[in-house]
């Protein structure tokens, strides 16, 4: 099978998912795989051409792909397929699960495949059977090229089980070599915001020439995902919501639409919220919560009733929030867990329920200084005080939203008063008022608060 013929049906696959015609598309694959050659006759396709796998290509792809059974790597890449669309996750998992039994662990490309299916199910504990039985194999440790590949794997598995240190060690390990570079510098950007260093995490982007234009390969979804993370998380709303809307788009052209794959609409919804675009929020936080529901895993469908509650400032947000906190302990990580019992509890403070807030709020509490999350134990000690505290549940004034939002962006106090026609003085006294009522430390705490609806003032 030649290149040209690979290459002629990723292009058809690509214009049948353009036009949503999935099915079809998934079908052209097959027909690619019905084709390869029997063990030893030559070389089987290359998956990541065809499906979509973050890293594509370059990522390692370097197993013994001649003694790879074609029915491996047709399992792995139906079992992929299945998982990036979001359906049928028990028919994915067996599927993995069967081309891992077959390969026999010995062809990179279907191991990524089975392990990132077993990733995106939450069968995190199949998943690091699997790797540590490859840590075993001669085979896995011959080449510093597959040891990358399984160290970035590792630290995916690590990552979603809330261990963000240790995430942290192996994804510096596989961002420093080559075959899987890029993709291992975009999760550990991930990791080092969830554990709040963003300057690491801004160096870390810079270092590797990815704060500008991404050239369109198969990194270019995960750094564009990381590159809105990071956004987000230093109050850039604008920046955030492009890169994440860019990165739905490139994975739309893959056909891939479950949240697991790349979470992308959620923290979107909250970059449209924090901008006032409450339609959009809204409609995205939905969009994510219908696909989350097709796949089934409980932790997907949490975050993505976090991001609607948090785009709605009614009962209803309120409804939601409760929910994804119910949900929330099944699957995610532990600073996951921290925001949405924040965010619940902030929103019970701010509608008078001050016992049922604190209560939550010391949950999240002790969840961040559990997960070793300084930024998070701050804002969730600082607000149990101000429950504490009693007193009216806060409401932001419009100008103090609006001196907000200057000093959100990083002016100083004097370029403030200079812009809104106030003395300094005045200036200072509104940002005092806005900590006081938002329960935070200080003007680095506004970037995360002013992603809260309920931030929008009262004239």
């Amino acid at each position: 099978m030649d290149g040209h013929y690979i290459t002629a049906a990723g292009e058809r696959r690509a214009e049948l998912a353009h036009h949503a015609r999935w099915a079809a598309a998934s079908d052209v694959v097959r027909e690619v795989l019905d084709k390869a050659p029997e063990p030893g006759a030559g070389r089987t396709p290359a998956l990541p051409s065809l499906v979509y796998l973050p890293g594509g290509p370059g990522a390692g792809g370097t197993g013994d792909e001649r003694a790879s059974p074609p029915g491996a790597r047709g399992h792995a890449a139906e079992a992929l397929m299945l998982a990036n669309r979001g359906v049928r996750r028990s028919e994915a998992v067996a599927l993995a699960v069967r081309s891992l039994e077959e390969s026999g662990g010995r062809d990179v490309t279907s191991f990524r495949c089975a392990l990132m299916t077993l990733i995106y199910a939450d069968e995190l504990a199949a998943a690091e059977r699997a790797c540590a039985d490859a840590a075993s194999s001669e085979f896995w440790t011959r080449t510093a090229e597959r040891r990358d590949v399984l160290a970035l794997v590792r630290g995916r598995i690590l990552a979603r089980t809330g261990a963000l240190r240790e995430a942290a060690i192996l994804l510096a390990k596989a961002a420093a070599g080559g075959a899987c570079r890029r993709l291992a510098v975009a999760w550990l950007v991930e990791v080092l915001v969830e554990l709040g260093e963003v300057v690491e995490a801004t160096d870390l982007l810079h270092v590797h020439g990815l704060l500008g234009p991404i050239r369109d390969d198969g990194d270019r979804a995960a750094i564009l995902a990381a590159r809105g993370a990071l956004a987000l998380a230093t109050g850039r709303f604008d920046s955030g919501l492009d890169d994440f809307l860019t990165c739905g788009r490139e994975l739309g052209d893959w056909g891939v639409f479950n949240p697991a794959v790349v979470r992308w609409r959620s923290p979107a919804a909250l970059c449209a919220s924090a901008l006032r675009h409450r339609d959009l929020a809204i409609s995205l936080a939905q969009q994510e919560l219908f696909h989350a529901g097709a796949w089934g895993t409980a932790w997907t469908r949490a975050t993505a009733l976090h991001a609607l509650g948090l785009s709605r400032c009614d009962e209803s947000g309120i409804r939601h929030l409760r929910e994804a906190a119910a949900k929330i302990f099944d699957g995610a990580t532990r600073t996951e867990q921290v925001r949405v019992c924040f965010d619940l509890g902030v929103f019970l403070w701010r509608r008078f329920s001050f016992e049922e807030a604190e209560k939550v709020l010391v949950l999240a509490w002790e969840l961040a200084d559990a997960a070793g999350s300084g930024i998070w134990a701050d804002r969730a000690r600082a607000a149990v005080r101000q429950v504490r505290r009693a007193g009216d549940a806060p409401t932001v004034t419009d100008s103090e939203a609006r001196i907000g939002s200057m000093a959100r962006a990083g002016l100083s106090n004097k370029e403030i008063a200079e812009r809104a026609n106030l003395t300094v003085g005045t200036v200072e006294q509104h940002l005092s008022s806005v900590y006081r009522k938002l329960g935070i430390p200080g003007r680095s705490d506004l970037v995360y608060a002013m992603t809260d609806p309920c931030f929008a003032g009262d004239g």
